[in-house]
């Protein structure tokens, strides 16, 4: 059924789920804040009948994953990496609200792991930008320009910032975890740096959105309003409309794009260190721990703005004001004659339901971050309640306008790589199997030749001593090598 959903029963996240849901092809999955929580993800993900995994498959997993990254070794990633291959993945879309990154998990390079296995199963990983991903990415970037190995572990950990001397620095721990690897040379930077673009960067997105009949979902970390949208949109020199769900789908769609070019150029990062330092000085709604940015710093409003429940609502000027709690600024969403709904994390248990009912006929508000589940690392062996989903149906795209062959000739581009890609992945696997197959017939063989010794007459003596140059024949079993994917090729 679409819209949200909060589970009443308490899972175990280091406990695979025993009743997992069935599979609905047709519908979109939404889940909200991750926290860096790789078992959060991966026990939604089983939950929903996204992943089929086995309680041992899932029991294994959990312990690398519980582990201190100081004691993990390379056959750990391996692994991990292993048993999430032999996992069966459903095609579908998934979205992510955000912080899976540089959060408080215990490991980012097993959420890569994770996301890397989503992505060669064919799911439609849409990863929505937050303030804690933006913080990663920030300094993943600057790890690529960096030079010096031995520099590299205090970017990621941050080690010299003095925001680090905070109280609460288990925000970074995942992001630390990462340093450790790249400190004890369990993981090269050149690895993290290939799952980064090809499974992180590549599916993240600023503010996602899906079409249904006369009405627009909208998609973000933080609380916006259609004012933060024309806002990016002056920032990136891109035409806004809003007249039609159709018109401010494709304004989203450019903005997205210039984005996603902004990471990779790595532009983003002044962006979000000047709005950051702006927003602390100037910003009149700006107070801690809340956090309310208003639209003049529209990166720090996407992905880091904070509101209590909705509670008042305006109409003016064929606008509709919806006023939070405790803050003196308004959402502000034009009347049109479509529906927008908004949902949105970050925001915490304070959102309460309120924002669930707080719908009218134009504009309706959702935030499913509405509880702490998978936010404490310390609790990932306990029962706890929350599970909260967003469910939509299968995503309707915004019309391409004829003139652009340009985008259709990338978008068959990226098409033909991705099968590349896919082929390549395929092919290994096949070659895997293969490599398996030749292992087991020879070890059938050798245990044919042991039987045959055993159960033959006593031969001569000179028979015997003849036969003595070639003692590897007789041997039980071969050593075993352990598979894996080609590209994890870790330091022993």
């Amino acid at each position: 059924m679409p819209g949200p959903y909060l589970d009443p029963q308490a899972y175990t996240l280091s406990q695979a789920p025993t009743h997992p849901k069935i599979f609905n092809p047709q519908q979109e999955i939404t889940f909200p804040d991750m926290h860096g929580n790789v078992l959060k993800l991966l026990h939604g993900a089983a939950l929903e009948g996204i992943l089929t995994i086995s309680s041992e498959q899932y029991e294994t997993l959990a312990k690398i994953y519980l582990t201190d990254p100081a004691d993990l070794t390379p056959h750990d990633l391996r692994n991990f990496a292993w048993i999430l291959h032999c996992c069966a993945v459903k095609p579908c879309t998934l979205r992510l609200i955000g912080d899976l990154l540089c959060e408080r998990g215990r490991n980012d390079a097993l959420m890569l792991l994770t996301l890397r296995r989503l992505h060669r199963g064919d799911v439609n990983l849409k990863i929505v930008a937050s303030n804690h991903d933006l913080e990663f990415a920030e300094r993943h970037i600057q790890a690529k320009e960096c030079a010096e190995v031995d520099a590299l572990p205090p970017i990621y950990a941050r080690q010299n910032d003095a925001s680090t001397l905070r109280a609460d620095q288990a925000l970074w721990r995942s992001s630390r975890a990462l340093a450790t690897l790249l400190t004890t040379e369990t993981l090269s930077h050149h690895q993290i740096e290939e799952w980064v673009e090809r499974y992180y960067f590549r599916h993240l997105i600023l503010i996602d959105y899906v079409l249904e009949n006369n009405a627009i979902h909208l998609f973000s970390h933080g609380g916006i309003d259609v004012g933060t949208i024309q806002a990016h949109a002056q920032r990136y020199q891109v035409a806004y409309e809003d007249a039609s769900a159709q018109a401010l789908a494709a304004t989203l769609d450019q903005v997205n794009a210039a984005f996603r070019n902004s990471v990779k150029t790595g532009s983003f990062i002044q962006t979000f260190q000047n709005e950051r330092f702006d927003a602390r000085l100037h910003d009149p709604y700006q107070c801690h721990p809340l956090g309310a940015y208003t639209n003049r710093h529209p990166l720090m409003r996407t992905t880091a703005n904070r509101h209590d429940a909705v509670i008042v609502e305006m109409q003016e000027r064929n606008h509709l004001f919806v006023r939070a709690l405790n803050h003196n600024y308004c959402l502000n969403f034009p009347i049109r004659p479509y529906c927008i709904t908004v949902v949105h994390g970050h925001t915490g248990p304070k959102g309460l339901w309120c924002n669930y009912e707080r719908c009218t006929p134009h504009v309706s508000i959702h935030n499913i971050d509405v509880s702490d589940y998978g936010k404490s690392p310390t609790q990932d062996t306990q029962p706890q309640a929350g599970y909260t989903v967003f469910y939509t149906p299968c995503r309707i795209a915004a019309p391409t306008p004829a003139s652009e062959p340009a985008s259709t000739q990338q978008a068959s581009t990226t098409q033909c790589t991705a099968n590349l890609e896919k082929e390549k992945s395929d092919q290994f696997i096949e070659q895997l199997h293969q490599t398996h197959l030749k292992i087991i017939e020879q070890q059938q063989q050798q245990k044919k030749q042991a039987t045959s010794l055993h159960s033959s007459p006593l031969p001569s003596l000179a028979t015997y001593l003849s036969g003595l140059p070639r003692p590897r024949a007789i041997r039980a079993t071969a050593p075993q090598p352990s598979p894996f994917q080609p590209d994890i090729t870790l330091k022993s």
